[in-house]
C-alpha cells in the first residue's frame, strides 16, 4: 500500500548535518560572530559571541528582499519576518528589535494573577 507523502519522515542524521556547522573551525565575516554554515542554514555556535538570546543550534537565514526566518528547537520557535524593506529586513535593526521581543516575550515568566 502507497503511504501518503505526509506520513513519511526523514531520519535524524541527515537533519543534523543540514542542521550543524560545515564550515568549523572558520568563521563567516557575512555572518557575524558566532555563527557558520550548515548545508541549509546558517548555525548558531557561540550565542555571546553573536549577542544574541537564541541558543546554540538554532538556524537562520535572510533575503535581500526583506525577509529572516529562524528556528530555535531548544526554545521551541519557529519564526518568519516580512518586510518590503530590502536589506533592513534582511541584516537591519528590525531584525535584532524582532529576535529581542519574540524571546522577551517567550520566555518571559507569566505574570501571577
Amino acid at each position: 500500500m502507497h503511504q501518503p507523502r505526509s506520513s513519511r519522515q526523514r531520519s535524524p542524521a541527515p537533519a543534523r548535518a543540514d542542521a550543524g556547522n560545515q564550515i568549523a573551525p572558520l568563521s563567516s565575516p557575512i555572518l557575524g560572530d558566532g555563527w557558520g554554515y550548515g548545508y541549509g542554514a546558517a548555525v548558531l555556535r557561540d550565542p555571546v559571541a553573536a549577542a544574541v538570546p537564541m541558543n546554540p543550534g538554532t538556524l537562520r537565514w535572510g533575503g535581500a528582499f526583506g525577509h529572516r526566518w529562524w528556528v530555535d528547537p531548544v526554545a521551541g520557535i519557529s519564526a518568519v519576518l516580512l518586510t518590503n524593506t530590502a536589506f533592513e529586513g534582511m541584516a537591519g535593526r528590525i531584525t535584532t528589535d524582532v529576535v529581542n521581543a519574540v524571546y522577551g516575550e517567550v520566555l518571559a515568566p507569566m505574570p501571577l494573577t
